[in-house]
């Protein structure tokens, strides 16, 4: 899991640049297979319920990334905690309803030990 800092450059808007952990970001924790099923129960059932959100333009500050055994990236979850929009790789990006964002924010913040502003 990473968190990137506050002074990234606008071409650091995600965890994973060219394939590798942007230079900004900060590796928080590795996720053992409890905190993945978690993850993925929350995830899981994509509900958006047209909550209002804010206009922005995500920057992803929070998120996951995921290795092979080779140490490569393989895959990843940029997270905007701001609008709730939500970026994978394989490339898919959707915005979360206020519940589930509540849910995945308190489980980084206390599952995890994850600074979520």
């Amino acid at each position: 899991m990473g968190r990137l800092a506050e002074e990234f450059s606008l071409g650091e808007r995600s965890l994973i640049l060219e394939g590798k952990m942007a230079r900004t970001a900060e590796k928080i924790k590795d996720l053992t297979s409890d905190d993945i099923q978690a993850i993925n129960s929350i995830l899981k059932e994509y509900r958006n319920n047209n909550d209002p959100s804010p206009n922005c333009m995500p920057f992803y500050r929070d998120g996951l990334i995921f290795y092979g055994e080779d140490g490569q990236v393989v895959s990843y979850i940029n997270i905007c905690f701001q609008c709730g929009f939500i970026d994978t790789n394989p490339r898919y990006a959707f915005i979360y309803n206020s519940d589930q964002l509540r849910r995945l924010k308190f489980f980084f913040r206390e599952g995890l030990g994850h600074p979520v502003e």
